[in-house]
């Protein structure tokens, strides 16, 4: 059985998007150590929910 996490990023407050991002990275980073196999972004255009045009990290 493999486990993973899926990560929306919502972006109410309007923040810098790299800062977003970083953030998001070192989740994925601890998933990763903490033994999770795989994680799913959302995709979303034009959206402050969910902003990210093409999740190919």
């Amino acid at each position: 059985m493999q486990f993973g996490l899926f990560f929306e990023w919502p972006n109410p407050e309007l923040r810098e998007y790299r800062d977003i991002f970083s953030e998001g990275l070192e989740q994925i980073k601890l998933s990763e150590s903490l033994g999770f196999d795989y994680v799913l972004i959302a995709e979303h255009h034009f959206s402050n929910y969910g902003f990210s045009p093409a999740p190919l990290l």
